[in-house]
């Protein structure tokens, strides 16, 4: 679940980043990412569901979720990496933060790969 202080910010097309402020765990991190991502597409499927608009394509959508025939699929990557402090010293934030992302993009293909609606998670090592 999102807490005070996490971050939630779009960083491409489709794509957007939660960066947690803290998680005393990795299994917590993951936790949060599913429940995150349960929760996103149970709503999406509320809403679509909920539109009374009257296009035929909507109706479609509709009666296919309904039916069982389509459903709403979350996928994402999760990387966590424990922050200590001589690891700050040696490395810039930037460069720990692009290193976190470009893993957890790399696991979101994983994911998606791998059958769509997850989340695949990668704990870095601070060796790294």
């Amino acid at each position: 679940s999102i807490s005070p202080g996490d971050i939630i910010c779009r960083i491409g097309g489709e794509e957007v980043a939660v960066i947690f402020k803290q998680v005393n765990y990795f299994t917590d991190a993951q936790q949060n990412a599913e429940l995150i991502r349960a929760n996103i597409e149970s709503e999406c499927k509320k809403i679509i569901l909920g539109m009374e608009r009257s296009s035929s394509s909507l109706k479609t959508l509709q009666n296919d979720l309904r039916n069982g025939n389509r459903t709403i699929t979350i996928s994402g990557g999760l990387a966590c990496m424990e922050l200590l402090q001589e690891r700050l010293e040696k490395n810039s934030i930037d460069a720990i933060a692009t290193k976190l992302i470009e893993v957890a993009d790399q696991k979101l293909y994983v994911s998606k790969q791998s059958g769509r609606n997850r989340i695949m998670s990668i704990n870095l090592s601070s060796k790294e």
